[in-house]
């Protein structure tokens, strides 16, 4: 079975031998765990084989990739082309319909568990998931993830911030703090 869970910074001490990770993507582990393993605990989401290989077609832009040719076959897509390498050595990779599906498919879980797992409205938390829905392209989920998850990367960075601020983050040091003393 293929998960994706919320990552932990630094060696995470909840992966044992049996959680095999995969790759990495925003903030979330992708790994392999056995059908029969106990994992409730990590709040994953469950990944098709297809989903656990969409953490560099979630970064095209336009439906591009740039790949190192020396190391991509169709269908296979590892190695990001970097700035640094030679340009003989690169090409670029038009995602196929399918390739884009997966990607989209992938981001929604991701971003609908993020809100979950983070925001403790559950109003939220629906305009979330709702607006993850109506997504269809892997731009629209990126511009989701700018306005309400601060990420950014090239390709949406020209896009106007709505400015969206969710009021519900947990966060146990705000919850801890005592209330503000009234002023007259």
């Amino acid at each position: 079975m293929y998960i994706a869970f919320e990552s932990l910074p630094g060696n995470d001490p909840r992966i044992d031998n049996e959680i095999k990770k995969i790759t990495q993507w925003w903030h979330y582990t992708i790994a392999e765990v056995p059908d029969n393993k106990h994992i409730v605990w990590l709040s994953p989401v469950t990944l098709s084989k297809e989903e656990t290989k969409a953490d560099i077609l979630c970064d095209a832009i336009n439906d591009e990739l740039s790949v190192r040719k020396s190391v991509a076959k169709r269908g296979e897509l590892r190695g990001y082309s970097g700035d640094d390498e030679e340009a003989d050595d690169k090409i670029i990779h038009i995602l196929t319909e399918k390739e884009k599906s997966i990607a989209v498919s992938f981001m929604r879980k991701i971003i609908s568990n993020f809100a979950e797992k983070q925001l403790s409205s559950l109003k939220e938390v629906a305009m979330i998931k709702k607006k993850v829905q109506q997504a269809k392209t892997i731009k629209e989920c990126k511009i989701i993830m700018k306005n309400y998850f601060d990420y950014n990367c090239g390709s949406v960075s020209n896009y106007e911030d709505l400015k969206t601020t969710l009021e519900s983050w947990k966060n146990p040091e705000i919850v801890s703090l005592l209330p503000k003393e009234k002023t007259v």
